[in-house]
């Protein structure tokens, strides 16, 4: 557009000026902003990636321990299934019979009873336990009890 030119309607035309680009002192204060907030975007991603980086090692140390831990306790575990083993066969060895007369009559001094202390009692063939009807009736379900009532 030229100096001289008619301009219809009654807007001013728009001046294209940019004091940046004539002032050395202001382009250089333009461009330090600018490397500024560049610089402060990198450095807050960089602190981003470290604390994630910090965050992933952390979790990996975690389980390496919590690792660790397992192993322990299934070496105490296998110690300890070792000594159940050890113990089963010690009640084992105390459960024989030859071994329980020798300590009852070494160590106990106990002999055999002569046929004159032994005394014979007679048991029924069948231990049997009755119960009455009512006691049975009781011990029913909740349907079985409705059962009853209806009955009676």
């Amino acid at each position: 557009m030229s100096k001289y030119q008619y301009m219809h309607g009654s807007t001013a035309p728009k001046v294209e000026y940019d004091v940046y680009s004539e002032n050395k002192v202001l382009k250089e204060k333009k461009k330090y902003r600018k490397n500024r907030a560049k610089k402060f975007f990198i450095t807050v991603n960089v602190l981003i990636f470290f604390s994630l980086a910090f965050l992933v090692v952390y979790r990996y140390a975690l389980i390496s321990q919590l690792n660790l831990q397992v192993m322990e306790k299934e070496k105490q575990l296998s110690a300890l299934k070792a000594q159940n083993a050890r113990l089963v066969v010690e009640i084992e060895k105390k459960q024989d019979l030859e071994h329980i007369r020798n300590i009852a009559s070494e160590k106990l001094g106990m002999k055999k009873p002569d046929k004159m202390q032994v005394v014979y009692y007679s048991v029924p063939k069948y231990d049997v336990t009755f119960t009455s009807a009512r006691n049975q009736q009781k011990e029913g379900s909740f349907f079985s009890k409705i059962l009853l009532l209806v009955k009676n």
